[in-house]
């Protein structure tokens, strides 16, 4: 589902909303599809809620095409790996981290019990929902630099809200969590 996702939705939805509203839809979504993993009460509710995790997969793909257009062409591939480093180390210590929230979880009384490693994740989404709404649109959108271009001076105003690599860095480190 999440392939089909990439190559129907992603496209219509990013020139119906624009890539921040997409952003934020993805991971409100998957924050969704999460907490039912976690109080799923049989196998129905986790097949549904791995259906909305497939739009999840829009997230990425969004990121990248947000971080390519607001720093300078000669920070592209900087940008890049400072991305693909954030998303390494949360392969590596998300699973730690979540393993430490299943244990903690499981020796308690709570009527989900292990489930409270994905009610876990389904915070972390929303928290990066939040960082994602707060992105300025001018900034998160394609759609609003693409107004930005019809207007004179467009240029003079790219140049003076680009941003470094290391303050890019800072803010999707910040939207990713």
């Amino acid at each position: 589902l999440g392939i089909l996702a990439q190559a129907f939705l992603l496209k219509w939805l990013i020139g119906l909303f624009g890539e921040r509203l997409v952003l934020v839809f993805s991971l409100s979504v998957t924050a969704l599809g999460h907490v039912m993993y976690g109080v799923a009460p049989n196998k129905t509710m986790i097949f549904f809620g791995g259906a909305l995790n497939s739009l999840g997969g829009l997230a990425f793909p969004v990121i990248s095409s947000m971080k390519s257009y607001n720093v300078d062409e000669t920070e592209q591939g900087r940008i890049q790996g400072a991305l693909f480093s954030l998303t390494a180390l949360g392969g590596g210590f998300g699973p730690l981290i979540l393993r430490w929230v299943y244990q903690v979880a499981k020796s308690g009384s709570s009527a989900i019990g292990g489930g409270w490693m994905f009610v876990a994740v389904g915070i972390i989404d929303v928290i990066g929902a939040s960082f994602a709404f707060a992105l300025p649109p001018g900034q998160a959108d394609s759609r609003g630099r693409d107004a930005m271009e019809e207007e004179e001076g467009y240029q003079e105003t790219v140049d003076d809200n680009r941003s470094s690599s290391a303050d890019y860095v800072a803010l999707l480190d910040n939207s990713i969590v």
